[in-house]
């Protein structure tokens, strides 16, 4: 019984440990609205946050968008150092891509609803 309870007990601390579990309300995560595509997003301590979009298709993957440091954070709204027409919204555990212009690149596909799928604590692709 010991060990069963020893075994839980490690079980559930390495799930905290790896950010499983329920996903909390702050920026960094993985994203997903069930289409092919998933967003990363991770705050760093300077007031940017990086951003990693993969596409998913029958036999490919593939990385559209990947940009260390690209986004200026608020509390609810990232947007782009550079000035560009992108814009994340957040809402609780759910994020808001749109884009404020015509000229939409390589964000015409991404641009949407997403929801929170999973909490991350660092800038890694293989989270995605």
């Amino acid at each position: 019984m010991k060990k069963v309870l020893s075994l839980l007990i490690v079980f559930v601390f390495s799930l905290l440990m790896t950010g499983c579990g329920k996903p909390d309300e702050t920026w960094n995560g993985v994203y997903t609205n069930g289409t092919d595509y998933s967003i990363l997003i991770f705050t760093g301590d300077n007031n940017t946050a990086s951003i990693a979009v993969m596409q998913k298709g029958e036999n490919f993957q593939f990385y559209p968008v990947e940009y260390e440091n690209y986004l200026k954070v608020t509390e609810k709204e990232l947007t782009t150092i550079n000035g560009e027409p992108v814009k994340v919204v957040k809402d609780g555990l759910k994020i808001k891509v749109s884009l404020e212009s015509e000229e939409k690149g390589v964000w015409t596909n991404i641009e949407g609803e997403y929801t929170k799928i999973k909490n991350v604590k660092s800038f890694d692709l293989r989270q995605l």
